[in-house]
């Protein structure tokens, strides 16, 4: 469980965009009346940024938002500003998806997972 953590927050950009897909995201946050309320930290994005926060040693706000600025160059897209606000402030549905979202993910890792009738988890 451990090196599982430790890829993750040594990841660069975002790690979780693999784990947790925009396809998976977007339904759920629609379906807890979520919307979009930035254009940088969508419902998508934000759910990547906290749980790469979650993982990481440090665990800032400000960390999180580094990581969606590097995410956001390496994709070739305008880097957002080094703020907390927009990020520290999640749109409406986004935290009531979470558990519904944690379950989604959690079964398809667990699918993939060797031993479980899925095949072979990335990076196992």
């Amino acid at each position: 469980m451990r090196a599982i953590r430790n890829r993750f927050a040594q990841g660069d950009g975002l790690p979780f965009a693999d784990a947790l897909p925009e396809s998976s995201i977007e339904p759920a946050i629609q379906e807890h009346g979520g919307g979009w309320r930035d254009e940088v930290f969508t419902p998508v994005v934000t759910p990547w940024a906290f749980l790469t926060q979650v993982i990481c040693p440090v665990g800032c706000c400000r960390l999180a938002v580094a990581r969606v600025l590097a995410w956001l160059v390496v994709r070739g897209e305008p880097p957002c500003g080094p703020g907390t606000g927009g990020y520290c402030k999640p749109a409406p549905g986004c935290p009531r998806a979470i558990p519904q979202l944690a379950r989604h993910t959690g079964r398809g890792l667990h699918d993939r997972a060797p031993g479980t009738g899925g095949g072979t988890a990335a990076g196992c």
